[in-house]
Parts: structure tokens; sequence; C-alpha cells
């Protein structure tokens, strides 16, 4: 699912604000994943949990206000986003590991639709502590992004 926040931020307020106690501009973190579920999106229950314990960590009341609602929209459109594009890593996959070549990895990546350079590509294997020559594993790629997402509010 990728929309353009700007383009969609009435709607997304119109929403939040229909679950605002008392019109107070806020909502309680266990009304988040209703929210973003209204909204059209898909939070896991441990992505919710990991909101939450993050929102409580600086608000002692539960609450969050539209500016972080709109934070962890980002966050979740950008892994539902990266979601849709994960079960396409494992078409690299020759032989059904779930292990990709750098090495090809590197060849459709800087020669295909919108290319890294290899300059590029080479500054996220040096980033992700991938040695050029190994392999890349997919599940473990998802777990590192999911790990990631653990930091939203860092």
């Amino acid at each position: 699912m990728s929309l353009n926040l700007e383009e969609k931020e009435d709607e997304y307020r119109n929403i939040f604000n229909m679950f605002s106690r008392n019109s107070d501009g806020n909502i309680h973190t266990q009304e988040l994943g209703i929210v973003l579920r209204g909204i059209g999106l898909t939070p896991t229950q441990e992505q919710l949990d990991t909101y939450e314990i993050r929102i409580n960590q600086k608000s002692e009341d539960g609450l969050l206000d539209f500016d972080e609602f709109i934070e962890i929209m980002k966050f979740q459109l950008e892994f539902e986003d990266f979601g849709d594009v994960a079960p396409c890593l494992d078409i690299f996959s020759r032989n059904a590991d779930g292990l990709i070549s750098v090495a090809e990895m590197k060849n459709v990546l800087t020669s295909n639709g919108e290319a890294l350079t290899e300059i590029e590509f080479d500054e996220i294997l040096e980033e992700a502590k991938i040695q050029p020559d190994g392999f890349i594993s997919v599940e473990k790629f998802m777990n590192e992004f999911v790990e990631k997402s653990k930091g939203v509010f860092n």
C-alpha cells in the first residue's frame, strides 16, 4: 500500500479524531491498532506492542498525538511496502534455500529499473556488514528490518 501522506493527511486526521476522547487531539495506545486498521493498514500485534512500549516511555498516560501517529504511519507504510517486496527476494534464491548471492543481487540492482550505482550498492553492503563474496539470508534481512522498527521513536 503505497500512499502519499500529504495527500491523505486530512483523511487520516479525520479518522484519528474520531477516536480522540473528548476531542483533545490524542488517542490512547490501546486504540492505535483500530485506527491503523481503519486506514487500511495491517500492523501485527508485535508491532502494536512495540509502538505501545515506545509511546508509554514518552507519555505516562499512554496517549499519542497526531504528529506521533503520523510517525507511526510513515513507518507502518514503509514496513508494509517492504513486506510486499520480501517474497520477490526469494526469486533470487536459485536453490530455494533462502540465500541470495551478493553478486547476483548486485547485478540485478545495478542494472534494472531505477538502478543503484555500484558505489551505492557497495555502501549498502558495508552498512549491513555483508561480505561482497557472500550470501544474503532473506530471513535475516527481514528480521533486521523488523528489529529496526523497534527504534521508531528513538
